[in-house]
């Protein structure tokens, strides 16, 4: 019986070695779970702390506004000491002013998020991830801090510090550390778990965003001062840039990073860095199976589409009810809290049961042929077995999410377009907000588009992972060193449709 011995000994070989990619899966599924735990008051915090003078920031704006037309055209009405009175603020003259500074404003938040998710992108293949959100959240602290230093000066003086606080909040935008925040989930979470993931942290943060709105306003009404609400919100960034710096791990250590830079091999310098996301787009050639990935693309398209249509369509909504129906402020304060509060629950709570409940109906095995190792080193065979093991159960894993996720969009742009539809036939507040509130999916058409990012860069022959398939190839399934950058990409696209979003749309409710 020469043959009996290997033939009873390799399925117990194998057992062994899936046994061990078992207790690994299981070490590292460990990992994701206390990062990501970690990282949700981070979300809240940074986006309550960042929106928290939102409200306050409105009167800020004018005031700036009030002064520079005064500066520029009546100094000598200005008082010494204080705020120009209200009743010199209400002209039309100023009202231009002030106009002109907000759509100033708008568009330096959507090129501030451009710039800083390609700065970030950037510069987190330098440093990592950890020094890059201290940076943007020092920055915010920075921006609140001119406004405080702002309402102390007089003249110029005040317009300078209102200036470096207009910069620094530019950059330290909430869309860019949220961006941030969503690529430490990518850096650590595989993909079969990612869209759970990525969609409690979007929940947590809506919820510091909705927390926010009626906070800071809040705050300032009842201390009567310009200045309580800055200094709560650096507060809260003080108190989070030390549970950063102490508490939260690095997501893309000195290895990785130093890999990435052997692969960026023609970076640019100075402002191309910004941009050098971007060059992900590009469709790349497989000349395997004769066709473009173009899956990237895709990607992008979508997400410019979702928010050329989507950034403006919750301000459409109101105007529409304000000019229409004539909502009161308390209704229309109604509408944005159903709002915040129905993407909170959509995100933190439907999402994770819709993917768990979904999964199995979606779930592919990975091919059971073994992998011949004949020409391999017998030395290594067992640690590249339990590689490319991973590799397959990962790569399956992916594959599947990513029909998941495209599935769920679909459907929920289904459902939010009735839900517009149904808003639009209807006649009394009541059936509006019902109506409204069946758009609970609305959050969901720009939220799953990250999690087909993972396979967006390897070859379309490369994504069977078959018995002959490059495993060296197929491993940037699971690594996060280009993932990072297709993120900043992506965000990037959506920053430049949200810039327009106002103007197209805009034009259209206005027709």
């Amino acid at each position: 019986m020469p043959h009996g011995g290997p033939v009873l000994d390799e399925p117990a070989g194998s057992l062994e070695v899936l046994d061990r990619v078992e207790r690994r899966v299981a070490v590292v599924s460990q990992r994701e779970r206390t990062t990501t735990t970690l990282i949700a008051p981070i979300a809240i915090i940074c986006r309550l702390a960042l929106l928290l003078p939102s409200t306050t920031n409105f009167l800020i704006s004018q005031g700036a506004a009030c002064r520079l037309w005064y500066l520029l055209h009546d100094p000598s009405s200005i008082p010494p000491i204080g705020r120009i009175p209200e009743e010199l603020c209400g002209i039309p003259e100023v009202d231009k002013y002030y106009a002109a500074f907000s759509s100033v404003l708008a568009a330096l938040d959507g090129v501030g998020t451009v710039v800083g998710c390609g700065a970030a992108s950037y510069f987190a293949g330098k440093v990592g991830r950890k020094p890059v959100l201290l940076t943007f959240l020092l920055l915010g602290i920075a921006a609140q801090s001119f406004v405080m230093v702002s309402q102390l000066a007089q003249g110029w003086m005040q317009l300078l510090f209102l200036g470096l606080w207009v910069l620094c909040q530019t950059l330290s935008n909430p869309a860019t550390t949220i961006f941030v925040i969503n690529t430490y989930i990518v850096d650590v979470v595989r993909a079969e778990d990612r869209t759970a993931a990525l969609s409690r942290i979007a929940g947590w943060s809506s919820l510091g965003g909705a927390l926010s709105l009626s906070l800071g306003g809040t705050i300032t009404t009842q201390t009567g001062s310009m200045i309580a609400v800055y200094v709560v919100g650096v507060s809260f960034l003080v108190v989070i840039c030390l549970y950063i710096i102490f508490v939260l791990p690095e997501s893309f250590p000195t290895s990785k990073r130093e890999e990435l830079q052997r692969q960026r091999v023609d970076g640019g310098h100075g402002i191309k860095v910004v941009f050098e996301p971007l060059k992900r787009l590009v469709p790349t050639y497989d000349a395997d199976v004769g066709r473009y990935n173009n899956r990237l693309l895709y990607c992008a398209i979508h997400i410019f589409l979702v928010s050329l249509a989507d950034s403006y369509a919750v301000v459409g909504m109101i105007l529409y009810f304000t000019t229409q129906y004539k909502y009161t402020p308390a209704q229309t304060g109604y509408v944005l809290t159903i709002l915040n509060l129905t993407g909170v629950f959509v995100l933190t709570a439907l999402i994770p049961v819709i993917v768990r409940a979904l999964k199995p109906f979606y779930a592919r095995k990975p091919d059971p042929t073994p992998i011949d190792g004949g020409a391999s080193d017998p030395s290594s065979g067992e640690s590249e077995s339990e590689d490319e093991e991973e590799d397959t159960q990962a790569q399956v894993a992916s594959e599947t999410s990513d029909h998941m996720d495209v599935h769920i969009t679909i459907v929920s742009w289904g459902v939010e377009a009735l839900a517009y539809i149904a808003v639009g036939v209807t006649s009394t507040i009541a059936t509006q907000l019902a109506c409204e509130r069946l758009s609970f999916l609305r959050p969901l058409p720009s939220f799953p588009f990250p999690f087909l990012l993972p396979t967006s860069f390897c070859p379309p022959s490369k994504l069977r992972c078959s018995p002959t398939t490059d495993f060296s190839a197929c491993r940037v399934l699971r690594r996060p060193l280009k993932q990072g950058e297709a993120l900043a990409a992506i965000e990037m696209v959506s920053s430049v449709g949200m810039i327009l979003s106002p103007i197209v749309m805009g034009s259209v409710v206005t027709a």
